[in-house]
């Protein structure tokens, strides 16, 4: 379950990144980007899945004459076909700070999580999520924001008037310190005492998990977001987040999620409790190379 990442009684590498990189240096919070592979899957100084890996691997200076020329045009021939045909504002473009790193083309950095946060992105683009905010400035609830990298591709994008990410606390970290870091002002952190309503246009506010029985009711959402991490949580937990999903997102809202059948390794598909929340289902059929898993969008 995903709270056990945390488990001060095992060793598990989310833990050791985490506290790492809570001792806020500076020389850590500058390799951000090497420390989130357990939120992506990759490890950056390999340029590939992070199996057999650390987060916290010291990070060589001559790390990218590691990278092989098969890596870099696998990676660009991947990213061209996710991108191709979508406009580029739905384009993930990834500020160079933090570690990022890869290979500059066509004016901006690819690297592996950028192709893995890009299919998420022509998703909702292909599927027609994004094209229903022409003209308006819809409110966003992710739950589970990783790192930050969806956050940033969709403030980009849509220009949210507000972006809550809801998430275990030690993950709010991550996506609070590079968030403030790439949007240059800061996010707005949410207790038991502080409104969710709006304070400023275009905000970022961090709900920490447990607070969501306590903020999300009574709020409305254009668009709620899960990615990958809903297959990993219980039943209760995906029944109880799907509750509030689905009131929160009236009969104008909808719920756009991708995540694999984890099934085969011993826990769950979100969808075969999603059904009993949400009236319509639609799953995203795209000429693109999907390899995060089978994506759909849930309305009332």
């Amino acid at each position: 379950m995903p709270a056990a990442n945390w488990d001060a009684d095992i060793s598990n590498d989310y833990l050791r990144c985490y506290k790492l990189l809570a001792t806020l240096t500076q020389q850590e919070i500058e390799l951000l980007r090497f420390r989130s592979q357990n939120f992506s899957g990759n490890n950056l100084t390999k340029m590939a899945p992070g199996v057999g890996t650390s987060g916290t691997d010291p990070v060589a200076d001559d790390l990218e004459t590691r990278w092989t020329n098969q890596t870099r045009d696998q990676l660009i021939t991947h990213w061209e076909a996710l991108t191709n045909n979508i406009p580029s504002q739905f384009v993930l473009n990834a500020p160079n700070i933090l570690g990022e790193c890869g290979w500059w083309w066509k004016g901006r950095i690819v690297n592996s999580d950028v192709v893995n946060y890009q299919e998420r992105m022509s998703l909702m683009a292909l599927s027609g999520i994004l094209d229903r905010f022409s003209g308006r400035s819809p409110r966003i609830l992710e739950i589970g924001g990783g790192y930050g990298a969806l956050c940033l591709g969709l403030l980009n994008a849509v220009k949210p008037t507000q972006y809550v990410i809801c998430d275990l606390p030690e993950s709010l970290l991550f996506s609070g310190l590079y968030l403030t870091a790439a949007l240059d002002r800061e996010t707005r952190l949410l207790d038991a005492d502080k409104s969710i309503a709006q304070e400023s246009s275009g905000e970022v506010c961090l709900l920490p998990n447990y607070l969501a029985q306590t903020h999300i009711p009574r709020q409305q959402f254009d668009l709620v977001i899960n990615t990958l991490s809903m297959s990993e949580m219980s039943p209760h937990q995906v029944k109880t987040y799907a509750e509030l999903i689905s009131t929160s997102i009236g009969s104008s809202g909808v719920f756009f999620e991708q995540n694999h059948d984890n099934k085969p390794v011993g826990l769950i598909d979100c969808k075969d409790y999603l059904g009993s929340f949400f009236s319509k289902v639609a799953f995203i059929e795209a000429p693109i190379p999907v390899v995060r898993g089978k994506a759909a969008v849930w309305s009332n």
